[in-house]
């Protein structure tokens, strides 16, 4: 009797110890290594591995390298235009577009979308057929014009494809759109407009920007530009004003972009930390504002005076029946207005060097801006997962005790997840920016392996421009699958860490890398 007794006891104790180990597994590494089930359901609980996003992913790749074969975008823009001049006008001027407008009115934007993701699907694109065909006969279409620029304002973002804007004559058009749209009321400005300033001032940043018009951005600071591409201008002009001061000082520019950082919430957010940015440089250089602002004096008062020159009266004039200005003084009526505002964007610009300090540049945003955006998203994906874990928690019918080890372990592996995702998304913008030198050794390295020719280099070495060719263009697709496989491997190993690195708020509102404006340079 002793014997079985003592049998009996041993039975029991072997399965607690199993439980026991197995418990002390979950706690130290998330989940039990045995298969075998646990009793206050922590495992089954738990969210399963992500499997989807990668395959997403490529099937979003697979649809824009469709869409940009050859001749395919030629065919859906002549179909638009088509399809706009066949309708009947009541139905194009109608407030709920119909269905065919509607489908051609998403799809520039969907596959502009895919080109700014995939810079492969963007090299695609500038190598096509289709490419002389947006750049050339569409933009000078009205029908074809609006679908041409937004599906060409999405890959400006990659320097290349920028040069391949150039090369096809594409700035040229997009310019000269620009100043139509400056002459005509700010009333008619509409998404056109939005769009063209975006190709504009990313072209501004190219080494041909150079050759550009500042006050065409300086314009679109002003108040009599009445659009949401502020930062568009913003970031032009900074690219600019170095070479061409007085465009910054014959309008109220500084004014404008004093108020942009000081002004309300919303817009203070939203633009103002661009505007800051550009205004703290100024502020740097308010010597060489000066230096111009004293040339332009001098050159005026030499070739003008300082009063109107007094000129031979018409017959109408002595009359009284002709009222008009002279050319003369109505050139140095103008002249003296375009002084006057010099110098008081001038005090202005003291004002705020004088606030500054010595060397206001690179701003606080801008040195941590990068662990701000990082931080940021680790806590919208730990608040993510803690209420996905309370959601699954509750339909799982578990323990409170339970509940709550579960919400907590789910929301710290999301925010690692997120926080790993954005950190290596600014990354690897840090580095294309910083050691793009030593970045394309390694690709160029890897690319020599496996018997594929290098991206494209610019062109004289640092500061020279970079282009698509067909012998790259394999090295660009393993680079976006490279992409999508950190992307399987994240999603994999971390729960609900995609959502939230698409929807956190600060990467919207304050951009902690790009644009990235130039430091003034002491000449």
């Amino acid at each position: 009797v002793r014997g079985a007794e003592m049998l009996a006891r041993l039975c029991r104790v072997g399965p607690c110890a199993q439980r026991l180990a197995a418990r002390g597994a979950s706690r130290a590494w998330g989940r039990p290594l045995s298969t075998a089930g646990v009793a206050d359901g922590f495992q089954q609980a738990l969210p399963g591995r992500g499997v989807i996003a990668p395959f997403v992913a490529l099937g979003c790749y697979g649809l824009g390298w469709w869409v940009t074969e050859d001749g395919r975008i030629k065919g859906l823009t002549e179909n638009f235009e088509r399809t706009m001049k066949e309708m009947d006008p009541e139905k194009r001027d109608a407030p709920i577009p119909p269905p065919a407008v509607m489908a051609n009115l998403v799809w520039p934007i969907a596959t502009g979308l895919l080109t700014s993701l995939f810079e492969s699907i963007a090299a695609r694109l500038a190598l096509s057929e289709d490419m002389p065909f947006l750049c050339g006969p569409a933009l000078d279409s009205d029908y074809m014009a609006p679908t041409s620029i937004a599906l060409l304002s999405f890959p400006a973002d990659h320097e290349a494809f920028v040069t391949a804007l150039w090369d096809k004559g594409a700035v040229d058009k997009v310019w000269h759109i620009l100043h139509v749209y400056k002459s005509v009321p700010k009333e008619q400005h509409d998404e056109f407009l939005t769009n063209a300033c975006l190709i504009a001032a990313k072209a501004a940043g190219s080494p041909r920007g150079k050759q550009l018009d500042a006050g065409i951005f300086a314009w679109m600071i002003t108040k009599d530009f009445n659009s949401p591409a502020a930062p568009a201008g913003i970031e032009g002009l900074a690219h600019l004003w170095q070479a061409q001061r007085l465009h910054a000082l014959k309008q109220p520019v500084i004014t404008e972009l004093d108020a942009l950082r000081t002004g309300a919430l919303p817009t203070r957010t939203l633009v103002g930390e661009l505007a800051n940015r550009l205004l703290v440089r100024m502020a740097m250089d308010t010597e060489g504002f000066e230096a111009d602002a004293a040339r332009a004096r001098e050159y005026s008062l030499k070739m003008f005076g300082a009063s109107p020159v007094a000129e031979s009266r018409t017959l109408w004039q002595s009359a009284g029946i002709s009222q008009r200005e002279t050319s003369s003084a109505l050139q140095h009526r103008q002249i003296q207005q375009e002084l006057a505002t010099c110098d008081a964007q001038l005090q202005r610009l003291r004002e705020v060097a004088a606030k500054a300090g010595p060397a206001p540049a690179p701003t606080v945003h801008e040195r941590f801006g990068v662990a701000a955006d990082v931080g940021t998203a680790g806590l919208v994906g730990a608040v993510y997962g803690y209420a996905r874990a309370a959601v699954r928690a509750w339909f799982k019918d578990v323990t409170p005790s339970t509940a709550r080890r579960l919400t907590a372990h789910v929301a710290a592996r999301s925010a690692a997840g997120v926080m790993l995702l954005i950190g290596l998304q600014e990354g690897v913008v840090y580095l294309k920016r910083h050691k793009r030198e030593e970045v394309r050794g390694v690709v160029e390295r890897a690319c020599a392996l496996v018997g594929a020719a290098p991206p494209p280099a610019p062109e004289g070495g640092e500061g020279g421009e970079a282009r698509y060719s067909r012998d790259a263009l394999p090295a660009l697709v393993a680079l976006d699958m490279a992409n999508i496989a950190i992307l399987g491997v994240v999603n994999f190993c971390f729960p609900y860490c995609i959502l939230p690195s698409l929807a956190h708020p600060l990467q919207f509102l304050m951009p902690p890398v790009e644009p990235a404006f130039p430091l003034p340079t002491k000449k």
